[in-house]
């Protein structure tokens, strides 16, 4: 699925939402972005939640290599 940076956010937005775990290297290949694209979405979703005082905050569990939202 190619699709533009914002289809892209607010999918990733989304798969947080619903309580999701997100695989990077899954995730890059579904989304055709790169490794360090998502990680720029990442960090932009992270500010996000901090200026718009949403208290949740995406977590890298190291054991299951995947990101998820913690409320």
């Amino acid at each position: 699925m190619k699709s533009n940076k914002s289809q892209t956010l607010l999918y990733l937005y989304d798969l947080f939402f619903e309580g999701e775990k997100v695989v990077l290297e899954y995730f890059c290949s579904e989304c055709g972005i790169t490794k360090q694209t998502f990680h720029r979405y990442i960090s932009e979703l992270r500010a996000f939640y901090a200026n718009h005082y949403i208290p949740a905050e995406i977590i890298y569990s190291r054991e299951g290599n995947y990101y998820y939202l913690k409320k």
